[in-house]
């Protein structure tokens, strides 16, 4: 299924949880609301996107995508020549050239790991999955980057500043990719039959060296982001139900410093 069709697929996703998880309202004005604006894909996205074409789906990388190159557009020669490179392009994906470059050492730095070139060794890219969950009876979707042939492990591709343990963890929790290990292990399960073993990350940093971690989500993460798509689910349906689409509680409420600013002002 082509990406822009998956998008276009009714079923709540993940992302469409992390809409949920900050407000129904929120959900509502991204995607549901008639006059709502379409969203434009971001430079760091489309960057994501060209490197996950290059780590898992090299050979469509290598047919998709192009350097972009420079045309002076105020002189007539310049616009026609950029005219004519369009014409003979149309239908590819450009991009600067440090950023194609930077597309091609990461996909040499990541398939080049040891481990990582085991885990991608037999699988599919891209995968669009469909289910009914059985709790809410709520439409779901997801579209794993990668599941390896024999389903027991789903691999995501995940660009980040810094890679290490640590530093990715505040990722984790920052983009709640807590919720979508368990929301696409359960997915899997429900769509194919065959419940994955792992969830695991491959990180890998967006500037030279392009240095490469991979993890796994552990039981504790898996467990807890399920309860939180659960509780995000429920959120979805109620909303859905009722026609109440509410942002935050109207009332007056108490608000605290957060609990590593006490700790910061303690140690001083």
């Amino acid at each position: 299924m082509p990406n822009a069709e998956y998008h276009a697929h009714p079923a709540i996703s993940k992302s469409g949880l992390d809409d949920i998880a900050r407000s129904p309202a929120h959900f509502y004005a991204r995607r549901l609301d008639p006059n709502r604006e379409p969203r434009v894909a971001t430079k760091a996205m489309d960057f994501g996107t060209a490197v996950h074409a290059a780590v898992l789906e090299p050979e469509r990388f290598e047919a998709d995508y192009i350097i972009a190159p420079k045309f002076d557009r105020r002189t007539k020669a310049g616009k026609a020549a950029a005219e004519d490179f369009e014409e003979q392009n149309r239908g590819r994906l450009w991009l600067p050239r440090d950023e194609y470059d930077a597309c091609r050492r990461i996909r040499d730095t990541v398939r080049g790991n040891s481990v990582v070139s085991l885990v991608l060794d037999k699988g599919a890219a891209e995968q669009s999955m469909f289910w009914t969950d059985p709790e809410t009876g709520v439409a779901c979707k997801c579209r794993p980057d990668w599941l390896s042939g024999d389903g027991a492990v789903i691999v995501d591709v995940k660009t980040t500043e810094d890679a290490r343990a640590e530093a990715f963890a505040r990722s984790i929790v920052t983009y709640r990719y807590f919720v979508q290990a368990p929301f696409y292990l359960d997915g899997v399960e429900q769509t194919t039959g065959t419940a994955p073993d792992i969830f695991a990350f491959i990180a890998v940093e967006k500037s030279p060296p392009y240095a490469v971690a991979l993890y796994f989500a552990d039981s504790q993460m898996v467990e807890f982001g399920r309860a939180e798509y659960r509780r995000n689910l429920q959120a979805y349906k109620a909303a859905r139900d009722s026609n109440a689409w509410v942002a935050y509680p109207e009332e007056l409420m108490p608000i605290s410093l957060p609990r590593w600013a006490m700790t910061r002002s303690e140690a001083v």
